[in-house]
């Protein structure tokens, strides 16, 4: 079989122009050190629904007085006392294993109290990220909408890319595919470490400092992709935005104004 660029052809990205490396292969490089985690066959895998233990005493004590399941929600989480306890033990050992009937009845109890205490739309559904088998995203999104709740974007939760690029574009991010760094001449690179967070990517970055191109790094330490780096500018640290924004007023005042 013939690999090469030409007649290689069964891949997710396709060759625009030969002049440029090819984007295949990609992968998740650090999958290999994880694969075994967390599939089905990993011990630390749960397997069971879990309920924070003291919420459960609360909940369920409410039930056996003969409370339906909002009411018996609704009798903890308006104790501040109750409240107040079950929420410190967060972050700590305590969950009690229950059956999947008891724990989806907990949580439409707390969605309907919400609802008709709040508005539907405190029904935030959030997703980590929407490229996951289509059932799992599409039917809790679903389910979500069906009942007037909201969508919560997933950079709201990353903080990696432009919020407003995909509430006034209607796409997930409007920006060149990273092929286009080949061809950059210029580079300013900031708030990431492409060595780490764009693993297949990043040979890109030397291809392109292979032909030319001057790369500046703000990093407020010697990150892995200061080592392709014409220069370094070691920000202290919460002072980049500050920083580009000075650099925008020199640009806008020395070249458009004072020219």
């Amino acid at each position: 079989m013939d690999l090469s660029v030409g007649n290689f052809k069964k891949t997710d990205y396709s060759q625009i122009d030969p002049d440029v490396s090819n984007v295949e292969p990609r992968g998740r490089q650090r999958g290999v050190t994880a694969s075994w985690y967390p599939p089905p066959y990993s011990p630390l895998r749960p397997k069971f629904s879990y309920v924070r233990k003291v919420l459960w005493d609360f909940y369920t004590k409410e039930r056996k007085n003969g409370k339906d399941p909002v009411e018996a929600y609704a009798s903890f989480v308006e104790d501040k006392k109750k409240l107040k306890k079950y929420k410190s033990a967060r972050g700590k050992v305590g969950w009690k294993r229950v059956s999947c009937d008891e724990s989806t009845e907990l949580v439409a109890a707390a969605q309907i109290y919400t609802i008709k205490k709040y508005g539907a739309d405190h029904m935030d559904n959030f997703s980590p990220i929407p490229a996951m088998n289509s059932l799992s995203f599409i039917s809790r999104h679903r389910y979500n909408n069906l009942l007037g709740g909201i969508y919560h974007n997933y950079y709201e939760w990353y903080h990696d890319l432009s919020h407003v690029s995909s509430f006034m574009f209607g796409d997930q991010t409007e920006n060149c595919a990273s092929s286009d760094w080949y061809l950059g001449t210029y580079w300013i690179v900031a708030g990431a470490n492409i060595n780490m967070t764009r693993i297949a990517d990043c040979h890109f970055v030397s291809e392109a400092k292979y032909l030319g191109s001057k790369i500046v790094v703000l990093s407020s330490n010697y990150s892995d992709v200061t080592k392709y780096a014409n220069i370094l500018v070691p920000l202290a640290l919460g002072s980049d935005s500050a920083f580009l924004m000075t650099c925008i007023h020199a640009i806008r005042k020395e070249f458009y104004v004072d020219k």
